[in-house]
């Protein structure tokens, strides 16, 4: 239920930004929006137990969306809240940062590397139809 409730609260934030004129000011912001965007649709699918694409997409996707925080991260976000608020900014940024993360990061791993235990997807995210095994 609970993964239910922050699904919604993270697709109510990503549509109140689409209205954001400066949201879209440079490349890697877009790209920021369509990889969260994915992240969310993960967060989604894992949150009402649906099988959306194969586990092998959601591991290529996973690698993909922490590659991109990291470099965020280490491209100039620290350097910058570095500047302005010194090392405490620095880690309560990378906290928080991590906290509101945290969410997508779990529904990505349990897509990308949690064992299902039914069975159902056994063979890589494709589900047989019921009674055709």
């Amino acid at each position: 239920m609970f993964l239910k409730i922050v699904a919604i609260f993270y697709a109510v934030c990503f549509s109140i930004s689409l209205f954001n004129p400066t949201f879209y000011e440079t490349p890697l912001r877009i790209i920021g929006f369509a990889l969260g965007l994915g992240g969310v649709a993960g967060l989604f699918v894992v949150a009402f137990k649906k099988h959306f694409l194969s586990r092998g997409f959601w591991r290529a996707f996973s690698a993909i969306y922490v590659g991109y925080q990291l470099f965020c991260v280490l491209s100039g976000g620290a350097q910058a809240v570095f500047a302005a608020h010194g090392i405490l900014g620095v880690i309560g940024a990378l906290a928080s940062s991590i906290i509101f993360q945290f969410p997508i990061f779990l529904s990505l791993w349990r897509l990308s590397f949690a064992t299902d235990k039914s069975g159902s997807q056994a063979s890589n995210g494709i589900v047989a139809p019921e009674g055709h095994v």
